[in-house]
């Protein structure tokens, strides 16, 4: 498997970085592919990232334009957990990856599908009719 396969396309990046990509979840995060899998984040403010899994630095990403990083583990066959460990002049630190964890709500065909709850339809409280008369 060549470099360029794995690699996200230009335009993914470019849509990413300006907060402008329609369903990241399908760059960023951890992706099984032929060979192994690849990981893709957006780190703003790091100028080195590391994949720890097990809690062992595995992975260095290699940092393309506008504070994303991606990196290609070979031989991997399945999901596993990774926290990323980011750097600076200003330090260390390490998290879980936001985008590690797919997407939980689920696919929404528009955000305007979405229904905010009412009065009515949370903490088991409903609408009444009394036949008092106030």
């Amino acid at each position: 498997m060549t470099r360029v396969d794995w690699r996200a396309r230009d335009e993914d990046v470019a849509r990413i970085a300006a907060a402008r990509h329609g369903d990241p979840f399908s760059v960023l995060g951890l992706h099984l592919i032929e060979g192994g899998a690849v990981v893709r984040t957006f780190v703003p403010g790091a100028e080195r990232l590391e994949m720890l899994k097990d809690g062992q630095a595995c992975l260095e990403l290699e940092r393309r334009n506008w504070d994303f990083f991606e990196g290609f583990l070979p031989g991997e066959t399945s999901s596993f957990s990774y926290r990323l460990r980011a750097s600076n002049l200003g330090g260390t630190w390490e998290f879980a990856d936001p985008y590690g964890f797919g997407p939980v709500l689920g696919r929404w065909t528009t955000i305007s599908s979405w229904k905010a709850p009412t009065a009515n339809s949370t903490a088991g409280s409903a609408l009444i009719s009394s036949p008092m008369k106030a």
